[in-house]
């Protein structure tokens, strides 16, 4: 069956937004689970650390309604080929955050809704203009247009540029500066648990065009709950209750290179175990990058189960290479009080620590509550669809059973 692949009109996208942000939405009385923000070491600069919420109540939204929630235009994100991936929408909340949903700009990527991030405000402009100041310093020359923005390696973000006198293609990444050569990065076979640079449109699941109406489906429905947005998030929250690791044990922790995503997932999950790292002369990050052999590329899914297993004694340490769903539910929902686990996307890791299923009229919508460690030197917590983004590995950490 040929696979269905048109670019998402602006407003089209704008309401899969709206349908997919009430799924995180509260009134009443209802409360957000915020996870501890691990201030970020003097020495490093860039970014700000970010706080993140697992939901947000309607009325902390700048514009609470159907009509205005969405209402600007949207910031479009396309891949190191010059494709359009994702629209982002962006509503403002108070306190200097936000909430942004980030949508697909094609049905290649068989969910309407990527991701829905509620927390700090990000400044994309800001971190585009710093990226920018730098590659002109290196001899780059950013691409003009929109073209410019691009995902180079889920969830990573950079500016497009071209080297002058050479026919070669760089990515400036916006959150810690690096200097990404796509020939290097995006030819040839590299492991998944490595770095890469490589967009979705070019792994499209056999299952896309289906998976997208049925999203498409769930959306629509949803947005007919009610007549307004309160009445939409009552129905949603009788529906689709969240299920969500304590935010008191699950810290989230950012990466301080382009490289060490693995060894700060590994911290998160360290944390919530409240296993002690001493480090001696160097980071708790820096530390565990050495145990997890963290090179230039990243750690291989080898080296992070032999790091978890030389600090941990009573623990089983397994990695999981055809992850699903159901798994992710069981290690958080597990009979010690629920434990979070590492999860592998082609060349990045992060830490899962939550979940959230709504059954609408028989369509299923399920959701991971992502910790990420990027933005280097910032981290961000958010919800992501899951089929959205291929995984391609869980690594699993849990306590041995007592005799």
């Amino acid at each position: 069956m040929k696979l269905r692949s048109e670019e998402v009109d602006e407003e089209s996208a704008r309401e899969f937004a709206l349908g997919g942000s009430v799924l995180f939405m509260q009134s009443g009385n209802a409360s957000t689970r915020r996870p501890r923000p691990r201030t970020p070491p003097p020495q490093v600069t860039g970014p700000r650390h970010s706080v993140g919420m697992s939901g947000v109540h309607i009325q902390d939204l700048a514009s609470p309604s159907k009509d205005a929630l969405f209402s600007g235009k949207s910031l479009d994100i396309y891949d190191f080929r010059g494709r359009i991936l994702f629209r982002d929408f962006v509503t403002p909340a108070k306190g200097g955050l936000e909430m942004r949903v980030r949508t697909s700009a094609n049905p290649l990527l068989g969910s309407p809704v990527v991701s829905t991030y509620i927390g700090e405000a990000l400044r994309i402009d800001t971190w585009l203009a710093r990226a920018e100041s730098l590659a002109l310093k290196r001899g780059l020359v950013p691409l003009e247009g929109p073209e410019r923005l691009v995902c180079y390696s889920y969830p990573k973000l950079g500016l497009l540029c071209r080297m002058r006198a050479q026919n070669k293609e760089y990515v400036v990444d916006l959150a810690d500066l690096s200097v990404v050569s796509v020939e290097d990065q995006s030819s040839g076979e590299r492991a998944p648990d490595l770095l890469k640079i490589w967009s979705p449109l070019d792994k499209p699941s056999p299952s896309a065009n289906e998976r997208w109406r049925g999203g498409v489906e769930a959306l629509q429905r949803r947005l007919r709950l009610g007549a307004n947005l309160e009445d939409i998030v009552n129905a949603v929250q009788v529906a689709a209750p969240p299920h969500v690791l304590d935010s008191n044990m699950m810290v989230l922790h950012p990466q301080s290179t382009e490289a060490n995503c693995t060894a700060a997932a590994a911290w998160m999950i360290l944390d919530y175990y409240k296993i002690p790292i001493n480090p001696g002369h160097v980071t708790k990050i820096g530390f565990l990058s050495t145990l997890l052999n963290v090179g230039p590329d990243g750690a291989t899914n080898d080296d992070q189960v032999k790091g978890y297993e030389a600090l941990l004694d009573n623990f089983t340490v397994s990695l999981v290479t055809n992850p699903t769903f159901g798994q992710a539910v069981l290690e958080i929902d597990g009979a010690d009080g629920g434990r979070p686990l590492k999860c592998g996307i082609e060349g990045h890791a992060r830490a899962i620590a939550g979940w959230k299923t709504e059954t609408l009229e028989g369509v299923v919508t399920s959701s991971l509550y992502v910790y990420d460690p990027y933005p280097t030197n910032f981290g961000k917590t958010f919800w992501e669809t899951w089929g959205a983004i291929p995984y391609t590995d869980y690594i699993l950490v849990q306590k041995k059973q007592q005799n």
